[in-house]
């Protein structure tokens, strides 16, 4: 289009469910005293008759266009696409349900053309109910002229303190200004309030009028007012994508320009503004009290705080944003069927405060170690790992905070949202990073293993020491886990790997060459002797027997070993290490110590766990040991040789087994000798020497 054919104004107008309002919104247009203009609208796949009514008009009138998207991406997206159509000098947007009056592109241009004006504001607007009634609103201070150019100013006094409406359809536009520093709308909910921000940093010559040119239709089905689940969703979103957008504009703005303290404010407005929009408009009048006191508590603590380069003050934003959001989902998908969403829901609800606590942690914390991928399942063995690691870790580090990092939060939906608060950022180069132990390294628990190469890939320059670990990799079955295994642990410039059993360390010197390799027992070692002078009456037999695939069937010798004590009018119970739920970091130490406080007060305990073992040896309990699926047992037991207190049924007769079993109950012996000071301080002494390195 030439110089000639452009026109003096484009008009944006996007278009969705608004087959009702459409008419009279185009006619309003049609209407107006100064008739060069064109006419964009975007069909945001609208599924009402709306798209219809829209090309009639563009039959009937050369300068109206239609462009459709392929799919519906909302307001912004819109508006964005109207832009990259438009030929004007100057840009007004129109939303498609309500109207302008004749006059309105007249006195725009006109206060444009005659200040030179990128932007000219419109104070006041008509509003209409559905009812008929109408009534003028103004901004909340109205200005009249150009607004000073002070961005810290303008910013506190338009945006933070609400003194001007952010609306995008109370603004008349330049077009190059808008190119020039290339503003769009951001996809998101509410569109408008970072636009405006935008606006008023950029805007050098912002004039504003005290007419009333626009007529805003408030009617009650507007999708501005719909509340249900799935816009909650979009809102907390929105808030996300919205912070994100404003960060990067004020990227762009030099802090000496508009400073960090009003950066803040301005996101802590936006975050405020779309919680009254899409949360708290969800509570009863009592809950929405209590809400905004949380809000307005967290504010005053962020504004202690400082910076927003630190980012903190916008985590905690985001955490209390997200966590409101899903109280209301939660209640709200009581009703629902999709239970697995209200699961989601729950755990993602539940798990946020502790995220937040963590980041801040990572952020204030001088001298700290990092323990990742800890468990919060209910394997009590696992979680006697994590009491053994956090009791090495404090005699190696004793003046250090030991951060520890639950693998949930390193995997699916919750991973996704702890590394969108900023977990990776937070997380030195300096900091030396401990995974939790077990017997998880490899294919039989494939999602905590592809937890580790997520680990190892992601923190490349740190030092990652793997506490003991059996490893077991299926390499027929699981090719591709195993071979990406192979490859991110052999990519890493310093990785530490300790194997707590002979065949693990020479599967880890197979696959792993390049990683520096350590033979050290099992973490729960380190409470050898705590239980030591523990005295308390002994009763019965305690079978502590795994039910997971692990599970080697012992059912025949199970059996013989039942009779056998029946035979001897032995009672009898059966126990595992598992509880039901999950269990955190506060609780842990107590269900530890309530799981070997029984094993303390059996006679003997029949396992085939290998923390079933090595609990035994904790608490002097002799233990009939069976293999396990893999090699954890038979090749771990080899830590607790010279122990009169340990009999390993695989090689052994059934009636060496029953003797064994016949000399502990018959009192014939008294007490296991196997001190474990030594298992003990081979753990400590080799990570000393792993850190020390």
């Amino acid at each position: 289009m030439n110089d000639v054919q452009r026109p003096l104004i484009s008009v944006v107008v996007p278009i969705y469910k608004v087959e009702r309002y459409i008419k009279q919104c185009l006619e309003s247009v049609l209407n107006q005293t100064l008739g060069d203009f064109e006419l964009i609208l975007v069909d945001d796949c609208s599924p009402d008759h709306s798209v219809d009514i829209c090309q009639q008009f563009a039959q009937a009138d050369p300068r109206i266009s239609v462009v459709r998207h392929d799919h519906n991406q909302g307001l912004g997206a819109a508006r964005n696409t109207g832009l990259e159509h438009v030929h004007g000098k100057y840009v007004f947007f129109l939303d498609s349900d309500d109207m302008i009056f004749d006059n309105a592109f007249e006195i725009f241009y006109r206060t444009a053309e005659a200040n030179d004006a990128d932007i000219v504001h419109c104070s006041s607007m008509l509003e209409r109910f559905d009812d008929g009634t109408v009534k003028v609103t103004k901004d909340k201070s109205p200005f009249d002229g150009f607004l000073p150019f002070e961005r810290n100013r303008r910013l506190k006094s338009c945006y933070v303190d609400k003194n001007i409406w952010p609306m995008v359809w109370l603004n008349f536009y330049r077009r190059d200004f808008l190119e020039r520093y290339n503003i769009k709308f951001p996809c998101i909910l509410s569109e408008d309030e970072p636009f405006s921000i935008a606006l008023y940093c950029w805007a050098e010559r912002f004039y504003c009028i005290p007419d009333y040119l626009y007529v805003y239709n408030r009617r009650a089905n507007s999708i501005s007012k719909a509340n249900d689940v799935e816009r909650t969703v979009k809102g907390v979103r929105s808030m996300l994508d919205g912070w994100n957008y404003l960060i990067r504009l004020f990227e762009r703005v030099p802090h000496d320009v508009v400073s960090p303290q009003i950066q803040n404010d301005c996101i802590q407005a936006f975050f405020e503004s779309m919680i009254q929009g899409y949360i708290l408009c969800l509570y009863d009048s009592s809950e929405a009290v209590e809400s905004a006191g949380a809000f307005e508590t967290l504010r005053q603590a962020i504004g202690e705080r400082g910076a927003i380069d630190e980012r903190l003050a916008a985590h905690l934003l985001q955490g209390f944003c997200i966590q409101k959001s899903l109280n209301n989902l939660i209640a709200r998908s009581l009703m629902s069927e999709n239970r697995q969403l209200r699961l989601m829901l729950d755990t993602l609800g539940a798990a946020l405060p502790s995220m937040m606590s963590i980041l801040r942690a990572l952020q204030s914390t001088s001298k700290r170690v990092l323990l990742m991928s800890v468990p919060v399942h209910g394997n009590l063995g696992d979680q006697a790992i994590t009491v053994g690691e956090q009791f090495v870790l404090k005699k190696i580090f004793p003046k250090h905070e030991i951060v520890e990092i639950p693998t949930p939060y390193l995997s699916g939906y919750l991973g996704e949202t702890f590394s969108s608060l900023g977990f990776e950022r937070s997380v030195r180069p300096t900091d030396l990073i401990f995974i939790h132990g077990g017997g998880n390294l490899g294919t039989l628990w494939g999602n905590e293993e592809r937890v580790h190469q997520r680990l190892i890939a992601r923190f490349s320059r740190n030092r990652i020491i793997i506490l003991p670990q059996s490893i077991f990799f299926d390499r027929t079955t699981q090719e591709e886990l195993t071979r990406a295994s192979v490859e991110i642990y052999n990519g890493h410039r310093d990785l530490h790997l300790v194997c707590r059993d002979e065949v693990s360390f020479a599967v880890a010197a197979e696959l792993f060459p390049r990683v520096k390799r350590y033979l050290a027992p099992d973490s729960v070692t380190m409470l050898m002797g705590t239980w030591d002078g523990r005295e308390q009456p002994r009763d019965g037999v305690l079978f502590v027997l795994r039910h997971d695939k692990e599970r080697f069937d012992h059912t025949a010798l199970i059996e013989k070993l039942q009779a056998h004590l029946d035979a001897r009018k032995v009672t009898y119970e059966f126990a595992d290490t598992i509880v039901n739920g999950t269990v955190e970091a506060g609780e842990r130490a107590e269900k530890v110590e309530a799981l070997l406080s029984r094993i303390r007060r059996a006679r003997l305990v029949v396992t085939d766990r290998y923390h079933g073992l090595i609990f035994s040896a904790v608490t002097r309990t002799p233990a009939v040991v069976m293999r396990s699926f893999d090699t954890k047992i038979a090749s771990g037991i080899k830590w607790f040789e010279g122990s009169d207190g340990i009999c390993y049924a695989d090689g052994s007769e059934i009636d060496e087994i029953e003797n064994f079993i016949d000399g502990w109950l018959d009192g014939r012996l008294e007490r296991v000798h196997f001190d474990g000071a030594h298992l003990r301080d081979l753990l400590l002494d080799t990570l000393k020497k792993i850190v020390s390195r």
